[in-house]
């Protein structure tokens, strides 16, 4: 009995180190190695239908595609090396601009070692709706300045960066968009698509919500989860009983009690859930929420920099901060290329 005990912990154990080092040869999640069709340009509506609230839920979805016929929009987002997945990101961000009454787009790219910014330069000339930013160091944005990741995903040198860049992408919207009703920021490197109609629903609700930000739900599958789809952002969330202090001291044990208590259980067709702070790949603003925000902590202290723009937005009396379970997207394989072993 103990024999064959130990063949299949030596099965299991072979099998999970297969798996590792196929998602590591291919740069990609487990998930994504085995529901390839889940990364195609168009997010599979069908495939995460509601399965509660489901009237409740079409109501809001068709009530929000008819406000967003009449809303306009700015798209943010930073770009670094990004160009393996370039036509799948602009298909995508072109195919949602056909929802809206006006959607542009705004992106910081800055150190590409690929082509990435000739792309983005091209699109640019052939849509005037594309707003590539010109850094005034020079013209191709070569600050000499490393992926974020690579100072360490928990860095407070990472934190930093992604502050400054976010600061410069949120003042250039400011500046040059002030009259957009709308601000939408997306995170540039997800491999898979975002719900329209999840978009849709943020719109129908927020009548009611009145939110100020309104936070996709990104889901990842992991070998540690079986595949099973998780809500993927723990570093960008806060709420009122876990706010971590410092961006590299996450309780681990804390993180998972929260994802019981407000993740695990949301479904298609629940309400949003009130939180302090929240990303996961995209997220919507009303552009008067965020007029006197930045991503600048006021104690000089670099949290997750979407903790610190949220806390300004608390600060400055906007608190209706929500994540919409129903706002679905894919993540995919996140920031380094080294995959972790719970991939």
């Amino acid at each position: 009995m103990f024999n064959y005990l130990k063949i299949c912990v030596f099965c299991l154990f072979s099998i999970y180190i297969i798996i590792l080092i196929i998602s590591m040869s291919k740069k990609k999640t487990f998930y994504e190695l085995t529901n390839k069709q889940d990364f195609d340009i168009d997010f599979n509506e069908n495939k995460f239908l509601p399965i509660k609230n489901i009237d409740r839920y079409w109501y809001l979805v068709n009530k929000g595609y008819e406000r967003m016929k009449q809303t306009d929009i700015v798209i943010g987002g930073l770009f670094m090396n990004s160009s393996g997945i370039f036509d799948k990101f602009k298909a995508r961000i072109e195919n949602m601009s056909n929802l809206f009454k006006s959607l542009k787009c705004v992106f910081f790219e800055n150190d590409s070692t690929d082509n990435s910014r000739i792309l983005l330069l091209d699109w640019e000339e052939q849509n005037p709706n594309i707003h590539i930013i010109k850094c005034e160091e020079n013209n191709y944005c070569l600050l000499k300045s490393s992926k974020a990741i690579k100072d360490g995903q928990f860095s407070e040198t990472r934190m930093i960066k992604m502050a400054k860049y976010r600061n410069i992408l949120l003042n250039y919207i400011k500046k040059n968009f002030t009259h957009t009703s709308f601000v939408g920021f997306i995170d540039t490197d997800m491999k898979g698509g975002i719900s329209f109609d999840g978009i849709a629903h943020s719109f129908g609700i927020e009548p009611e919500l009145k939110w100020d930000m309104c936070s996709a739900f990104g889901m990842t599958g992991l070998i540690l989860t079986l595949n099973r789809l998780i809500y993927y952002d723990f570093l960008a969330l806060k709420t009122s009983d876990y706010a971590p202090n410092k961006v590299n001291n996450m309780n681990y044990i804390e993180a998972i009690k929260l994802y019981f208590k407000y993740i695990h259980n949301l479904k298609r067709g629940d309400e949003p859930v009130l939180v302090q702070s929240a990303f996961c790949g995209f997220a919507l603003y009303k552009m008067d929420s965020i007029r006197n925000s930045d991503y600048t902590p006021i104690d000089n202290n670099y949290v997750c920099e979407h903790i610190i723009f949220h806390d300004n937005m608390i600060r400055n009396g906007f608190d209706k901060i929500y994540i919409n379970p129903n706002m679905l997207l894919f993540a995919g394989k996140q920031g380094s290329y080294t995959i972790p072993f719970y991939y």
